[in-house]
């Protein structure tokens, strides 16, 4: 069921980043993704970075970087040295793309983040296409609901806060993400 999974968001993923399925935001999508100098500015505009508690998992440039890491590995092929200097030395697993679309949606999509950014990168539009990814192509779409700050969020995730300020990401599932063993 896993390597199923994972199959279906890298057939998605290839769909999204083709002029035929994805006419529309390519141009948008691949300047976001390509540009993107990682100078930190969006930062502080994120309100999901700032109530977060500046938790570098939330950062806007986050979930683009994990993203372009995936493409570069796995669409792009790149391998060796390019890939050590692309940093697209990424693993490719349920976990991690279950954690993305937990990302994507915990962005509130203001586009706060492209308003700061020097040269227009849209962080918000990528964790659009994402969740479209995992809409469309994988059938996994989470009801709106409200976030512990009052605002309406697309979620059904659950946030556990720990002591030391971390955090676990689970559904809503058996405290699982859905498909993971034990």
């Amino acid at each position: 069921m896993k390597r199923s999974f994972v199959r279906k968001f890298l057939s998605g993923l290839k769909k999204l980043l083709s002029k035929e399925n994805n006419w529309t935001f390519l141009q948008p999508l691949v300047h976001s993704l390509d540009y993107c100098v990682k100078c930190q500015l969006c930062n502080d505009s994120c309100p999901a970075y700032i109530a977060s508690g500046k938790q570098e998992i939330y950062r806007p440039t986050f979930r683009p970087e994990v993203l372009r890491r995936i493409i570069n590995k796995h669409l792009k092929k790149e391998s060796g040295i390019l890939a050590k200097l692309t940093a697209s030395n990424i693993e490719l697993s349920f976990t991690l793309l279950a954690r993305l679309a937990e990302l994507a949606y915990r962005c509130t999509l203001c586009r706060r983040c492209a308003q700061v950014c020097p040269i227009g990168v849209d962080n918000a539009l990528i964790s659009r296409e994402i969740r479209k990814l995992f809409s469309q192509e994988m059938s996994i779409a989470v009801k709106e609901s409200t976030n512990r700050y009052g605002s309406a969020v697309e979620g059904g995730l659950q946030h556990r806060y720990h002591a030391k300020g971390t955090c676990e990401h689970r559904c809503l599932h058996g405290g699982r993400y859905r498909g993971e063993d034990g």
